[in-house]
């Protein structure tokens, strides 16, 4: 959820718009000339990708005149700069270049219309520039198709590319179908006709942040049937708070970047230019978020992790000296991951509200990365635990059949709570500030 700024956004002008989209569009630019061959200066390269991206980045809260677009925008920025530094910076260049080739062979497979003579020019030193390899890879962060493909990213478990596409018909209907259902469940959302108004009425109330009322799950929700009626009715509204707050972060993030990753596949896929193989769903499967880790891995999108995890292996192997992959390794890769991850989210929040951040700060977003390891590391020991109790006290045959239901139910409810609880402890500290700020 995005409070409300102290002081008025920015009005919004055209000039201000294109101050952040031509630079954009110059880094994209270079980026996409620097993919389509082997790269001998990598470094160098990014270096030139860097500085329009940055200059964009530092003007995205020109970008439009709806702040949620321009949080977008930012974040696009940042994790395309990311994803070029994997590509330009983590990766050899011979690597990228092998991958490169294996990618045009397979894609030749199954086009109807051999590109080859067109989409590879040659430069003054007569090498061959791959463009479709350069497009394929541009803002491909999930890596898809290739060999450094994020895992859960394709839900069906198969390759990217195919020799034999899925009917692009059949795929444009059922995206176009769901896409309307986004829009109308997103309609519905924001219709404050259709809202579900808490106890006492919203918004909330600056009361409701105060440092009194920052621990509810601690100091009430366990003890909630020995509550008296006004203090029940405290934590119900407390409780209701927590929700919405949530939902207010996850739903609209979720519907909305899946609307916008569904209309470029609609418009690439009719064009001929992807096949549906290459655009699996953004996000995964709710279903399978019973436990911390699965919601980061199975369900939210996967974004970031490429580049993220690449870069934190690259500082781990350069602090530890070694690439062998141990326990402690796997964890100080994922603590990184969410680090880094937070860090994007907090220099995006201070881009766009400097006046806020300046007052009341722009951690919270980064604490609550941070902590998704301590729940992740947590839940894990829990569960080796867990399993070898089981594995004495509970028969084979029972344990097939009751326990795993019995651990996604409780996964479930283990989710839940950490995520209101961490939303809890770092966001409603910066709230309460942010609304004396705004009393004031």
């Amino acid at each position: 959820m995005q409070e409300p700024d102290i002081q008025p956004s920015l009005q919004w002008t055209p000039s201000g718009s294109l101050k952040a989209a031509i630079p954009c569009a110059l880094g994209v630019g270079i980026s996409f000339y620097s993919l389509s061959r082997k790269s001998y200066h990598p470094r160098f390269t990014l270096l030139f990708i860097s500085l329009p991206i940055i200059v964009a980045f530092q003007s995205s809260n020109e970008f439009s005149a709806d702040d949620f677009v321009n949080e977008i925008f930012a974040r696009f920025l940042l994790i395309f700069l990311a994803h070029q530094s994997f590509l330009h910076c983590i990766l050899a260049p011979e690597e990228v270049d092998i991958e490169r080739r294996r990618l045009s062979d397979l894609s030749s497979k199954y086009q109807t219309v051999q590109k080859q003579d067109v989409s590879r020019l040659h430069s003054r030193q007569g090498a061959p520039r791959n463009w479709i390899f350069a497009y394929k890879m541009l803002f491909n962060a999930r890596c898809l198709g290739t060999k450094w493909q994020v895992r859960h990213a394709n839900p069906s478990g198969e390759a990217t590319m195919k020799s034999n596409p899925s009917p692009r018909v059949k795929f444009i209907m059922k995206r176009l179908g769901v896409l309307l259902l986004r829009y109308i469940f997103l309609c519905l959302y924001h219709d404050p006709s259709f809202h579900l108004y808490m106890p006492d009425g919203i918004p909330w109330k600056q009361e409701d942040f105060s440092s009194g009322n920052q621990q509810l799950f601690w100091r009430f929700l366990f003890s909630f049937p020995a509550l008296e009626a006004q203090a029940r009715h405290f934590v119900t509204r407390g409780a209701f708070i927590r929700i919405y707050i949530v939902c207010d972060q996850l739903i609209p993030d979720y519907l909305i970047l899946s609307s916008y990753h569904d209309i470029l596949s609609i418009i690439a896929v009719g064009l001929h230019i992807d096949t549906p193989e290459e655009w699996p769903p953004l996000f995964g499967q709710i279903g399978k978020a019973y436990s911390v880790r699965k919601y980061w891995s199975h369900f939210w999108h996967l974004l970031v992790y490429r580049s993220f995890s690449a870069h934190a292996e690259y500082m781990i192997v350069k602090v530890t000296g070694t690439r062998k992959r141990t326990t402690l390794t796997r964890y100080a890769n994922n603590a990184c991951v969410f680090v880094l991850s937070g860090l994007m989210h907090a220099l995006v929040e201070r881009t766009l509200n400097p006046d806020s951040c300046s007052r009341c700060g722009c951690w919270a977003t980064f604490w609550r990365y941070c902590l998704q390891v301590v729940a992740i590391i947590s839940e894990e020991v829990f569960q080796r635990v867990i399993a070898k109790l089981e594995h004495r006290l509970i028969p084979g045959e029972v344990r097939s059949m009751f326990i795993a239901t019995m651990h996604r139910i409780t996964g479930y409810i283990w989710v839940i709570f950490w995520t209101l609880w961490s939303k809890e402890f770092t966001f409603f500290p910066q709230a309460y500030c942010l609304k004396q700020q705004i009393a004031a």
